[in-house]
């Protein structure tokens, strides 16, 4: 059982990043990659995984797993989701984001229990954390 569920995780977490596409979050036409930054989702592991869910208070779309950002400060809600056995769980945490142009960052999520919820952002580069809490 606990293969099966590991193989629905990933394949599920494969199907979303397949179909998704990308949150323009300023206005205008689409800017090269090195006058903007991209925010990712990303998973820790097979059952904890994030998504971007909105940016300066703007919802994203279901399919839309990455954000495309302007340099600067921004508000960063994300949705960190864990698949146990056949529930899951999500919840939402906003972070505070100091984007740089040119830069990748992966947002991702861990949730350990109702009240101990972890999101964080890393850059995707570096895996530095750039924004929230990473648990130890």
């Amino acid at each position: 059982m606990k293969t099966l569920l590991m193989v629905f995780a990933i394949s599920f977490t494969t199907l979303l990043a397949s179909c998704a596409g990308t949150m323009q979050t300023y206005e205008g036409s689409e800017l090269p990659p090195d006058k903007v930054a991209v925010i990712k989702a990303g998973s820790v592991d097979l059952f904890n995984s994030a998504t971007v869910h909105a940016v300066d208070g703007v919802e994203s779309g279901f399919n839309e797993a990455h954000a495309e950002v302007l340099p600067g400060e921004h508000l960063i809600k994300i949705r960190p989701l864990k698949i146990t056995g056949i529930a899951s769980y999500w919840a939402f945490r906003t972070v505070v984001l100091n984007a740089e142009a040119g830069h990748t960052y992966i947002a991702l999520g861990k949730i350990i229990d109702e009240e101990t919820i972890f999101v964080w952002i890393e850059d995707a580069e570096t895996g530095l954390v750039v924004a929230g809490t990473k648990p130890d």
